[in-house]
């Protein structure tokens, strides 16, 4: 299928190999579970606040407005920000590049990462129990990048160097293959260095 945002972030003779979307299910993961103890401690801080004696009632107010509207964005909102963010999510393989993309209002703005095939170093697949699968596209600790499909991150508009990943979509080992050939491909088109080797800004 292909997708307007794709469409208009592919360069003049780049071929699309393979395009997508995450899927809508999997919004609370295993690794959530490492959350539920800051859950906990917002709870208890927005009951303590609410029993506090009163000082100053408008910086009460204020007080305890802002650690309920937290408590309620960690516990719940960011479930509603992540299925958001996925539905405005879009990812491609080229025979160039991986690029993901998170639509804005405006097109111009909108949040792009990317890298060349050749780039890519130690790429990792993690399955899940549900056939459905996340790929990333270089060498990073889990914790990181679970942390960036939590519904927590922020995503501004424009070119990104946050590392391109592919959050909760389905046939990953189908993607990965995809991925795997295109990359092959695109190494042994790639001319000879002369003498150095050019380091990618993704390098960790």
């Amino acid at each position: 299928m292909e997708y307007n945002a794709i469409k208009n972030a592919i360069y003049d003779g780049e071929n699309i190999l393979w395009s997508g979307k995450p899927l809508l299910k999997g919004a609370f993961r295993k690794f959530d579970l490492r959350r539920i103890p800051m859950f906990v401690l917002w709870l208890a801080a927005s009951v303590l606040m609410l029993t506090l004696p009163v000082i100053d009632p408008l910086q009460d107010i204020a007080m305890k407005v802002l650690v309920i509207l937290c408590f309620i964005y960690y516990s719940f909102g960011r479930i509603i920000m992540k299925n958001y963010r996925k539905k405005k999510s879009f990812y491609a393989i080229t025979d160039r590049r991986v690029l993901w993309i998170i639509e804005k209002r405006d097109s111009n703005k909108n949040f792009v990462s990317q890298i060349p095939l050749t780039d890519v170093k130690e790429p990792q697949l993690t399955l899940f129990n549900d056939g459905s699968g996340t790929i990333v596209f270089g060498k990073m600790p889990k914790s990181y990048y679970t942390g960036m499909n939590s519904g927590l991150e922020s995503y501004r508009s424009g070119n990104s160097r946050v590392m391109p990943a592919f959050f909760d979509i389905e046939n990953p080992n189908e993607v990965f293959s995809i991925f795997e050939k295109a990359q092959k491909e695109a190494l042994a088109n790639l001319p000879e260095a002369d003498g150095m080797e050019e380091q990618s800004i993704y390098d960790i």
